[in-house]
């Protein structure tokens, strides 16, 4: 419900430094203001935002087939660890 500029900052390091050990990072935004605020800045070309934790999963194709490997799909997955 709130981010801030500092909050920013620390998503924007903590990419770096994923990207550097050859991570990734999807972010779940499901209020529109705070959506807004990656729109402004320019983040979303950057961060991939994605509206739910599934679509998150199935974004990524290393992810989604680790899912669905583990639970089946990716939605039992996501209910099995409380992410839905």
């Amino acid at each position: 419900d709130f981010l801030d500029s500092t909050g920013l900052g620390a998503l924007v390091g903590g990419l770096k430094r994923l990207r550097e050990a050859g991570g990734s990072l999807a972010l779940v935004i499901s209020a529109p203001r705070i959506l807004r605020i990656f729109q402004i800045t320019g983040l979303t070309k950057v961060l991939a935002a994605q509206r739910s934790v599934e679509d998150a999963i199935t974004a990524e194709p290393h992810w989604q087939h680790t899912a669905e490997t583990q639970a089946g799909s990716v939605h039992e997955w996501c209910r099995q660890h409380d992410l839905s």
